[in-house]
């Protein structure tokens, strides 16, 4: 894959979303609690950089584009205290709407429900917000009414989750109407699709999508068509090495996989191990005796792979911690690295109108490209 370097910033914070808008005119990213728009047509600049958590009250947010035009909402969180008791109160769900990218929001409103999470998805005229608890609600954006779509999930609370679980994930596919959501507990990871094509009232369908929970670093995309889903899987488990650190530095271990679905009928056609040079992109820990003396080494993941990203029919990226952006060619199973960035690569987003890739790195960094080409024939 040949890529050139178009731009890159330094956002003052780490970086909690990245998007393209559906028609290639903008980058959204949301640094600390600043949301900044960039016009990409109009020589890369910033064209509009909001303070979310001075003007709106709102911390760790998220954002997402209308699947079709280049609307925006987002989703945050705000403490409020009770006026009779200001050391303690209330946690609230934000969301605010933009008709214009770089304009303010028209709307901006509370919810109590679905605090403590900032998953969302824009449909036409609604939004869609997966929250704690295993809980999806439906939010209207013109009367800011609520109705919970899901409240339990395949199995009793007890039985899947270790802990909690958060909504740490969200895609809305507009070709069957449905979304698929990443569940995260502590070690544990779930990936579930909901049919929203439903009567208000009626239970919503649901399906898994093959039910990951081997880790707690799971991140999925779709292809541009929504007929297939990228799945990023990072091993929990750690590794043990007797030799000394040096060696184990220059070692390759196995960071995850990539597994690839159909979206219909939903089974999984294609399962990719991935391996990452251990030095740049593991945790390795000393381990010592009773007696102070060094014993061997613990390595495991720190951080796990990016959101995947298709780029065509068969070609998917990814980030490692390291910096590197891997390739994954799913008709050969053959993985390369085709660019290198500064940091960890914790996010990508292609833009299919442009031919454009951008990554985030948990400094702040953020690089787009131009893709010149997929394959290097």
């Amino acid at each position: 894959m040949l890529l050139e370097l178009s731009h890159t910033w330094k956002f003052p914070n780490h970086l909690g979303s990245l998007q393209f808008s559906p028609s290639g005119k903008y980058l959204a990213a949301i640094a600390g609690n600043v949301l900044n728009f960039i016009h990409l047509a109009n020589g890369w600049e910033p064209v509009a950089a909001l303070d979310l958590k001075a003007e709106l009250g709102l911390g760790n947010c998220n954002l997402s584009f209308h699947p079709t035009d280049d609307t925006l909402a987002i989703a945050g969180g705000r403490w409020v205290p009770w006026p009779d008791n200001p050391k303690t109160g209330q946690d609230y769900l934000g969301i605010a709407y933009f008709p214009d990218p770089g304009g303010p929001p028209s709307r901006c409103f509370l919810t109590k429900a679905l605090s403590g999470s900032n998953s969302l998805a824009l449909l036409p005229s609604n939004v869609v917000i997966a929250g704690a608890g295993t809980s999806i609600a439906w939010i209207d954006l013109e009367d800011q009414s609520l109705t919970d779509l899901v409240s339990e999930v395949v199995q009793p609370y007890e039985e899947i989750f270790s802990d909690w679980p958060l909504a740490r994930g969200m895609k809305y596919n507009p070709v069957d109407h449905s979304v698929a959501v990443c569940w995260l507990s502590v070690c544990e990871s779930y990936l579930y699709a909901y049919n929203l094509a439903f009567t208000v009232g009626r239970e919503i369908e649901r399906y898994g999508i093959g039910g990951v929970q081997h880790s707690c670093f799971c991140r999925f995309g779709f292809r541009p068509d929504f007929k297939r889903l990228a799945v990023a899987v990072g091993y929990h488990e750690s590794n043990t090495w007797e030799g000394q650190l040096g060696d184990l530095e220059k070692q390759t271990g196995k960071f995850g996989y990539i597994l690839v679905f159909d979206y219909e009928p939903r089974p999984v056609i294609q399962r990719f191990e991935i391996e990452a040079a251990v030095g740049t992109n593991f945790r390795i820990t000393g381990v010592r005796d009773s007696k102070g003396n060094h014993c061997h080494y613990w390595y495991g993941i720190g951080d796990g792979m990016s959101n995947p990203v298709f780029v065509e029919d068969t070609m998917i990226l990814f980030g490692l911690p390291g910096g590197d952006i891997g390739t994954l060619d799913t008709t050969t199973g053959k993985v390369e690295t085709c660019a290198r960035c500064s940091r960890n690569v914790t996010m990508l987003d292609y833009s299919t109108k442009k031919g454009l890739l951008a990554a985030g790195c948990d400094d702040g960094t953020t690089y787009v490209w131009q893709v010149k080409s997929v394959r290097n024939e």
